[in-house]
């Protein structure tokens, strides 16, 4: 799936590709969500090499600051300022 999500962004002309994992369970009503960046420039195919990543776990009652943290994280890798 990661690998076909990568070939869609190369054919839209994207150097990055934002990707993630959603996994429920461990604990009743725990959540880890895992997000990568792919840096597609160096790869002619795949999905290139991963420049950051964070994994956020959280408790399924607070999922929209899980929302939250998970944007904020994204938004200052982008613009760091």
């Amino acid at each position: 799936a990661e690998a076909a999500g990568a070939a869609a962004a190369r054919a839209m002309g994207l150097d990055f590709l934002l990707g993630g994992t959603v996994q429920a369970g461990g604990a009743a009503g725990q959540f880890r969500i895992g997000i990568r960046l792919f840096d597609l420039r160096d790869a002619a195919e795949g999905m290139g090499s991963a420049v950051w990543s964070e994994r956020f776990d959280r408790d399924a009652g607070d999922l929209v600051a899980l929302q939250d943290d998970v944007a904020a994280a994204v938004v200052a890798l982008m613009d760091p300022e």
